[in-house]
Order: C-alpha cells, then sequence, then structure tokens
C-alpha cells in the first residue's frame, strides 16, 4: 500500500524494522482496526487511512438516515458474484 501512515516512507521499510525488532505490526495503519474491515471470501482487504476513513463516514452517513438504524456494530454482507441477466417478462 505504501500509504505513509506509519510514518515510514514505504511498507518495506516498516516490515524491516518489524523483523529487526525495532518496530511492531499495530504500527502499521492499513491493519489496525479503525472501525471498518472488509474481507473478501474469508481475506481481509487491507486499507490505507484515505479509504478506511471514506468508507466508514459514507456508510455510517447512510446508515444514519435509515429508520432503527442507531449507534453501534453493524455488519453488511455483500455478494459480488457475477449475476444473469433478468429475464425478459415478454418471452
Amino acid at each position: 500500500l505504501d500509504c505513509g501512515g506509519c510514518g515510514r516512507s514505504d511498507c518495506h521499510e516498516l516490515a524491516g524494522e518489524i523483523v529487526a525488532g525495532k518496530a511492531d505490526v499495530s504500527e502499521c495503519t492499513a491493519l489496525s482496526s479503525q472501525g471498518i474491515e472488509i474481507s473478501v471470501n474469508g481475506r481481509t482487504v487491507p486499507l490505507n487511512p484515505f479509504v478506511s476513513n471514506l468508507l466508514h463516514n459514507t456508510l455510517k452517513g447512510m446508515l444514519s438516515s435509515l429508520k432503527g438504524c442507531g449507534a453501534g456494530k453493524v455488519e453488511i454482507r455483500m455478494d459480488t458474484s457475477d449475476r444473469s441477466e433478468p429475464e425478459d417478462s415478454n418471452g
């Protein structure tokens, strides 16, 4: 990702420091919990801070306008599999 959220120039630099025992994996802002997590087929998708904040705030804004959606943990599941075209009702 090389987002720079940890203060390093790239992910390789932070990884080297982690291996050398000079840094901890929790310093990676893309892997740390920022209120939103996306997984596809059970595999977590790393998000840089900008994308994480964008998704979090966008979804929070949309959900706040729905009746009965108060504060708390939200779980959204979405199937992105290709879907066949809807059948024509004329034949």
